[in-house]
């Protein structure tokens, strides 16, 4: 479950309906705490779990943060649903960072999945670390700082300027080294797809073009340094492609490569088509010369009423220009027989149109994939 942001204009009107700002219990504020993992993961919890309880008490605070209500998984939303639940997301944790280095009276550097929510950088969705801890970074063991709450992490690839400063009081490691750092807890196909988030969130920003942010993570691994798990960093990059705007688009482009379907283009724009608003058009896989396109819909795509007629204005389009539009949920990438489904109808497309696929039904695993094609990008 992860929470679903109120407009900031609904917000004022809400207050100002009520004569101020939002009310909270310190109460409720210190059951909220038990919270923050829900929101800056934004994973789902079981319905009568506790944490499921501690959501019903604390639901009026959590409103006042500007939280409607709880909905599904954000890797399964839009980019634009996406981002706006990172934004809550790093709202907590810069929170929850100041709150510790206050009590630690110090500076601190965050590194790990602290460091990607201090960035709203998708935070991997399988990880051997507790996120419900917040993660220190040091170059070495005399420098670590450890505390309530805290595990504090040593990183000897560190070098000076490595870091981005969130405030006068937090700091969080790069997150190409987090990228790095990260590489020994979570498995190779998430390695793929946070080294696709980097890319894309920092090229958004202003931080270089895709290709820039690219060679930046491969210098980094290319460098006479050592730590565990820079041959998966090394192999994970030759899967990479830049402007992949969700975590779940890039996990929809692996599924299909590992079941033989040719690399698509990402994000393409599509020539010559336009929505009524004259704006370009676009889509999240394609394979153009047999005008086959993948779009990946989270629950936005159904939930927002001006999103869905966005869509359907958007494949109608497509369609009476000869394109043919598989839409992609997370039922499609949900087990091993759900994502050969997918490939096999893509297959079967693409194949009709002229395309041969060397089409498998058991998926090859990513590691060997990239040990045995060229790098895509």
């Amino acid at each position: 479950m992860v929470a679903s942001v109120v407009p900031y204009h609904e917000k004022l009107a809400r207050n100002d309906a009520s004569g101020g700002r939002c009310r909270s219990t310190p109460h409720a504020r210190s059951r909220v705490r038990w919270l923050s993992p829900m929101l800056r993961r934004g994973w789902s919890v079981r319905p009568h779990s506790s944490a499921a309880r501690w959501a019903s008490r604390v639901a009026p605070y959590v409103r006042c943060m500007g939280i409607s209500h709880m909905s599904q998984p954000m890797q399964q939303g839009s980019a634009h649903s996406m981002g706006t639940m990172l934004a809550v997301r790093r709202r907590e944790t810069v929170r929850l960072c100041t709150e510790a280095a206050k009590r630690a009276g110090t500076k601190m550097l965050f590194g790990m999945q602290t460091s990607l929510m201090l960035q709203a950088i998708p935070v991997p969705s399988r990880c051997d670390l507790d996120d419900e801890i917040l993660h220190t970074v040091a170059r070495d063991w005399k420098r670590r700082i450890r505390g309530r709450g805290l595990q504090a992490h040593v990183w000897k690839g560190y070098e000076n300027g490595a870091f981005v400063r969130v405030n006068q009081h937090v700091y969080a490691l790069d997150a190409s080294h987090v990228w790095a750092q990260l590489s020994p807890h979570i498995p190779f196909e998430e390695l793929v797809v946070l080294a696709n988030s980097i890319i894309a969130t920092l090229s958004l920003r202003g931080a270089g073009t895709y290709d820039d942010v690219y060679a930046r993570l491969r210098d980094l691994v290319a460098r006479p340094m050592r730590f565990t798990g820079i041959r998966n960093c090394r192999s994970a990059l030759r899967l990479c492609l830049g402007g992949v705007r969700s975590p779940m688009e890039s996990r929809t482009y692996l599924s299909l490569m590992s079941h033989g379907i040719p690399v698509p283009k990402v994000g393409m724009t599509i020539p010559g088509v336009m929505f009524r608003s004259n704006v370009p058009m676009t889509v999240d896989l394609a394979w153009p010369e047999q005008k086959v396109a993948v779009e990946y819909d989270g629950d936005h795509h159904r939930t927002d009423r001006t999103q869905w007629r966005r869509d359907q204005e958007k494949r109608e389009l497509l369609r009476s220009h000869g394109w043919i539009v598989v839409i992609v949920t997370a039922d499609d990438l949900r087990d091993d027989d759900s994502r050969a489904a997918l490939a096999f109808r893509v297959a079967r497309y693409l194949t009709g149109r002229g395309l041969r696929v060397d089409f498998s039904v058991d998926a090859t695993s990513l590691s060997q994939l990239a040990g045995s094609i060229a790098p895509i990008w």
